[in-house]
């Protein structure tokens, strides 16, 4: 069974944890035992920790392989998943669109 996690327990997780979390993708990810060996350091690792690093994550071009290698770090889904990416579908251009943004 997936665990289902609050936004309140992953920012209990932050940077001053032991077992730093970050959601990435709607995923939470544990990252205790891998952010000494993560290539990009801990300090990007404890940047994120308790918060949502999904486009840092993205950002990074992070490949397949670490992706993949990613999933053994899950801990449980994020409770407001399916809400961000409500969010994000509702905001984000389709491709081919083009978002206008106007500053006032």
């Amino acid at each position: 069974m997936v665990r289902n996690i609050a936004l309140s327990e992953v920012e209990e997780h932050g940077p001053n944890h032991q077992d730093p979390w970050i959601i990435i993708s709607g995923k939470v990810v544990a990252f205790g035992t891998y952010k000494d060996e993560h290539p990009g350091g801990e300090d990007v690792i404890l940047e994120w920790a308790g918060k949502d690093g999904t486009k840092a994550f993205n950002d990074a071009g992070h490949g397949s392989s670490a992706k993949s290698d990613m999933q053994k770090y899950i801990v449980g889904e994020f409770e407001g998943a399916s809400d961000v990416a409500a969010a994000s579908s509702e905001t984000a251009p389709q491709e081919g669109e083009k978002k206008e943004c106007s500053i006032q």
